[in-house]
């Protein structure tokens, strides 16, 4: 009997041993990268890299994602991708709803882990450096063939290259003066002056490449270059002199930091050196106080000091805009998505983004008792010294010349009532109206309308005036107290509208009419009245506009070939709109 026990359990183990031995290696060719390929690059593939995750790439996938690793080979239970594919919860689940995978497709899965998660070289991919343009090396082009026989800047090679097969020709060649002030206006922002354009113009009639060439090193030596170029950098790197939020309060030493920026580009700083001292300038061996200055870039951002800020809030604001300003200006990435979540196609992700995060906020803000370099100092006095100079003299020119400049005003304001012609009124001798059942005559020579007929309005007047020439005809618009809103229009606010005014004159009392031509109108209230020009072509809908309770003056110019000595004659005829004008 002990025997027989003993031949029983040995055949049991070796039926179990066989089994194992059995069990069919999963193909990952055939088995698992369909499976992935159909199920998961969508948004884990070549394009998209949902959560930080590649499962298109055997490095990528191993790797994992913002989560970390996903794929612990030989371990299927604790591995992350069979713990979302199993997952009900709707946020966590993978793939989304209604792309599940069935039970053997899980399975073959999840066997396929625990076999070691094999992975063949041939399947295996490559990772490719990203082809987004702010990864790409700075490259030297090859320039094209010279296609004419003058010896052209290789740059105007490039251009000509990209102008040819669009049909296009270059620019003809600037005149001296032109490329003189372009050159002025890109490297300093401030245009040249007359001895600078006499001096250039003499040594270009010399040699031409020679004096630009003087130009070009003059205007990299002067001090306002550094104040041209700055102004670029000063706005990528959000320099103000205030602190903006609500109570903007003022930083009274934030020009230290400027004045560092123009003086670095001025003396041509390495862009290494640029970088390195701006950002982390205090932890260089050796750091002077100029040095220590240039990390100001970071002290740019925004700060609220107003009383009950959380200032841990805006602590953490400030870091994040470090993190996205710091990207922006030296990668050319705009990386703000990434706070928040991986960016379907942004190359930098959550994880990343946080990595950046832990290096900025472990950054301490602390006040440094910093001077400005000496130079600029001792510079910015002698500038303001001379400045100060020459407006103290020009005060005294101005305080000596005041009595004679006062008494020229005071003529000139004389001149202004006597030189000016006089307007001529029209003496009204015949009136005729449609739709203006009163019209009341007044003794200084106006007219005033008080009740208006349905239909549009229209007044002819035949009068005389006492004239060799007209040049101009201006209707005035008065106020009255019996007008709504003491007009000057009968509108229920006061206002009316000149659609169109025409009239003739005759020379003689028996010749023949003629029509006065308008070439020009103002209105002398509304400067501003586009719509002003349409009363010279009567009929249109909208004319001469005057709003209600306020006076309104109209001239209208007589063109030159109609002026002519006459006496002005029948009719002078105006239509109005919504009310009438007293004259």
């Amino acid at each position: 009997m002990r025997t027989g026990f003993l031949i029983f359990a040995f055949s049991v183990t070796a039926i179990a041993t066989t089994g194992i031995s059995q069990e069919k290696t999963v193909d990952f060719a055939k088995e698992i990268y369909p499976l992935l390929a159909q199920r998961c690059f969508q948004c884990h593939g070549n394009k998209k890299h949902e959560g930080g995750l590649r499962l298109d790439l055997r490095s990528a996938a191993l790797r994992g994602g913002d989560s970390g690793k996903i794929i612990l080979p030989g371990k299927s239970t604790e591995s992350d991708l069979l713990k979302r594919i199993r997952s009900s919860d709707p946020d966590e689940q993978m793939p989304p709803q209604g792309k599940r995978l069935t039970g053997e497709e899980i399975n073959r899965l999840q066997r396929w882990i625990d076999q070691g998660a094999n992975w063949p070289d041939a399947l295996a991919g490559k990772e490719t450096k990203s082809d987004h343009w702010a990864f790409q090396a700075i490259q030297r082009p090859t320039l094209p063939a010279k296609s004419t026989a003058t010896t052209p800047n290789p740059i105007d090679l490039l251009v000509q290259s990209q102008l040819a097969p669009s049909g296009l020709q270059p620019a003809s060649l600037a005149s001296p003066t032109t490329l003189l002030r372009r050159l002025h206006l890109d490297l300093t922002g401030i245009p040249p002056g007359d001895a600078q354009i006499r001096q250039f113009l003499k040594a270009s009639n010399e040699d031409a490449d020679k004096a630009y060439q003087q130009a070009v090193e003059r205007l990299l030596e002067s001090s306002h270059f550094g104040e041209r170029w700055a102004m670029d950098w000063l706005d990528l790197g959000r320099y103000a002199d205030s602190d903006g939020y609500e109570k903007d309060l003022p930083r009274p030493h934030a020009w230290r930091w400027r004045n560092w920026l123009i003086d670095a580009i001025n003396r041509d700083l390495p862009f290494d050196q640029f970088t390195e001292q701006q950002l982390a300038g205090d932890l260089l061996p050796g750091a002077t106080e100029q040095v220590q200055l240039a990390t100001g870039f970071h002290r740019n951002t925004l700060t609220n000091r107003e009383g009950g800020v959380d200032q841990e809030e805006y602590r953490v604001k400030a870091v994040v805009d470090r993190i996205n300003t710091t990207l922006t200006v030296w990668m050319g990435l705009t990386v703000g998505c990434a706070e928040c979540h991986s960016h379907k196609y942004d190359p930098i992700s959550h994880h990343e983004f946080y990595g950046l995060y832990a290096f900025f906020n472990n950054a301490d803000e602390k006040d440094l008792a910093v001077s400005a370099a000496p130079p600029l100092m001792e510079k910015y006095q002698q500038q303001k010294d001379t400045h100060d100079a020459q407006l103290a003299k020009l005060q005294a020119m101005i305080d000596q010349q005041q009595p004679e400049l006062r008494k020229r005003f005071e003529s000139w304001q004389g001149s202004l009532q006597t030189d000016k012609a006089p307007w001529s009124p029209l003496k009204v001798v015949a009136a005729e109206k449609t739709n203006l059942p009163q019209l009341k005559h007044h003794p200084d020579g106006s007219l005033s309308v008080i009740k208006l007929k349905d239909g549009s309005p229209t007044l002819e007047l035949s009068g005389s005036v006492n004239l060799k020439t007209i040049t101009a005809l201006r209707l005035e618009a008065l106020l009255d107290d019996q007008l709504p809103n003491k007009g000057p229009g009968l509108a229920i606010d006061g206002s009316f509208s000149l659609s169109g005014i025409t009239a003739t004159f005759q020379g003689e009392k028996n010749a023949a009419s003629q029509p006065l031509v308008f070439d020009t109108v103002r209105d002398e209230i509304n400067v501003a009245n586009m719509a002003i020009n349409q009363v010279l072509n009567p009929g249109q809908a909208a004319g001469w506009q005057q709003a209600g309770g306020q006076p309104g003056s109209l001239v209208l110019g007589v063109a030159a070939t109609t002026s002519k000595q006459a006496w002005l004659g029948n009719p002078l005829q105006n239509g109005m709109q919504d009310g009438a004008t007293a004259m």
